[in-house]
């Protein structure tokens, strides 16, 4: 089951990026993958865990720079929750703009 996070991330995610669509939305989790690295060459870069066990994922592509996130359920479900360009990684901290 996906928490109250995942499912606003899903809520805003197409608000949010609308530069790179995707035609998936959700589905196992193996399935979801492999169209994001066909569709896109992107790979997972990093992973967190969510409230109820739910795994949030980025996938990106260094080199095109778009980028993905995913967030699977404990049944191995996943959905797009976001996605974009111009990914962007710092090899440490940004520290705070203020």
């Amino acid at each position: 089951m996906l928490t109250r996070f995942a499912i606003a991330v899903l809520i805003a995610g197409p608000a949010l990026a609308q530069t790179q669509t995707v035609a998936i939305n959700c589905g196992p989790r193996a399935e979801i993958l492999a169209k994001l690295r066909a569709g896109w060459e992107e790979t997972t870069m990093a992973t967190g865990l969510m409230e109820a066990g739910a795994i949030a994922e980025v996938l990106t592509n260094p080199e095109t720079g778009t980028w993905t996130i995913i967030i699977t359920d404990l049944n191995g479900q996943s959905c797009v929750g976001a996605s974009g360009t111009d990914w962007a990684t710092y090899p440490q901290a940004v520290g705070d703009p203020t």
